[in-house]
């Protein structure tokens, strides 16, 4: 008789419940391990004198992949919850009492950056420009490939991602390239910060 293989996944965060989902699909007995006494890692809420609060998500990027995994494991996502994109993704606060709205739509958030800090429209066209291009044909790469995979690497998004790159990608800080792009340190500031999504700090990280 065959066994039903097992999995063992540390960490009941976001990543460690999808992984353990695609297992359990994939016909596996799988155990989450979790050092907190609830699930969800960022994904969490708290109770205080008879009110709740949400400690996260700060910010639901890629909703499309969530949906995917529960179309992959054949659960009604609206049985759970929905979503509604909001204007403004979020709010940034400088200590002069400047305040930037950070909205869903690109023009906008444009607007607002040149209004406020004095960026040129066109050094702002090109660097979100520069910056979806950048995601589109490199950030892809590690987002949905497994790198570890030789057969990753003689699929077509790598060379379109190996054209895409500039030496400043791989040899100049981000905050180098920012520092470089924009006027008002603030702005920098705005943009430096995007390093630290992935714990990376924006005076090292490429």
């Amino acid at each position: 008789m065959n066994q039903q293989p097992k999995a063992v996944v540390i960490g009941a965060g976001i990543g460690g419940l999808a992984s353990a989902i695609r297992l359990a699909v994939q016909g596996m007995d799988v155990t989450v391990f979790e050092k907190n006494a609830y699930p969800g890692g960022k994904l969490s809420h708290f109770e205080q004198d008879g009110y709740q609060f949400d400690a996260g998500p700060s910010l639901f990027t890629q909703p499309q992949h969530i949906e995917a995994l529960f179309q992959l494991a054949d659960e009604p996502i609206e049985d759970y919850f929905s979503y509604t994109r909001v204007p403004i993704s979020c709010e940034y606060f400088y200590e002069d009492g400047t305040r930037i709205h950070a909205y869903a739509d690109r023009e906008a958030f444009s607007g607002e950056l040149t209004t406020k800090l004095g960026e040129s429209e066109n050094a702002l066209a090109s660097y979100l420009n520069r910056s979806e291009k950048i995601y589109q044909h490199i950030g892809k790469i590690f987002l949905t490939h497994s790198l570890h995979k030789w057969k990753t690497f003689v699929k077509s998004p790598v060379w379109d991602a190996i054209k895409t790159l500039r030496w400043p990608y791989l040899f100049h800080t981000l905050h180098q390239v920012n520092a470089g792009h924009f006027t008002n340190e603030k702005t920098v500031q705005l943009f430096n910060r995007y390093a630290t999504y992935n714990g990376s700090n924006p005076y090292r990280a490429p």
